[in-house]
């Protein structure tokens, strides 16, 4: 049963990356900015305001040295849009990546809104890089507080916040950005 349902979703990850997969990306030459030298304002994130945090827009830059890869995502929360900035895989054959992002975080008194995670996934071949995201339905829920207390904190423009954390999967380092802006 686990081998069919592997089977079936390579098919419609196959199936989606005939029909939305970028094949004219531009090459990755280096990583961007906030996965590079972090000497910027920081705080804990005990020092967040007790309010809900809604992501509005997250960053993935992810470099594997042994398959030579380097891929720079963006997901825009608001009008649910995902695109390929940069990426370079000459590896011989497809790459699956995934991470969870947290898009809410709810830190105000009544805890109304709850916490949540998303899932953003990119599909590499030497040809095309094919990413999309969903709502983590099955992913624990004590992940997004372990992010973000192990995450570096720095503020934003207006009424916003940046979370920026490293991790490493398969081999594959992950630097995630997320931009969230104060639910009022």
């Amino acid at each position: 049963m686990r081998q069919m349902r592997f089977w079936l979703l390579s098919i419609l990850v196959l199936l989606f990356m005939a029909e939305n997969a970028s094949a004219k990306v531009p090459v990755c030459d280096q990583a961007p900015s906030f996965a590079q030298a972090r000497n910027y304002e920081t705080f804990d994130f005990s020092r967040l305001p007790n309010q809900v945090l809604v992501a509005r827009e997250a960053e993935v830059w992810v470099a594997h040295k042994e398959k030579g890869l380097k891929l720079f995502l963006k997901h825009n929360f608001k009008n649910m849009k995902s695109d390929v900035r940069c990426s370079k895989a000459p590896y011989q054959g497809s790459i699956n990546l995934s991470t969870w992002v947290p898009t809410l975080i709810d830190l105000s008194t009544e805890k109304k809104w709850g916490d949540s995670l998303w899932q953003i996934q990119a599909l590499t071949t030497t040809k095309k890089v094919g990413v999309w995201s969903q709502k983590a339905r099955l992913a624990p829920i004590e992940e997004v507080r372990r992010i973000a207390q192990r995450g570096i904190w720095r503020p934003g423009e207006g009424d916003s916040y940046e979370l920026i954390w490293d991790q490493t999967i398969d081999g594959a380092v992950y630097s995630i950005r997320v931009v969230y802006d104060v639910l009022r």
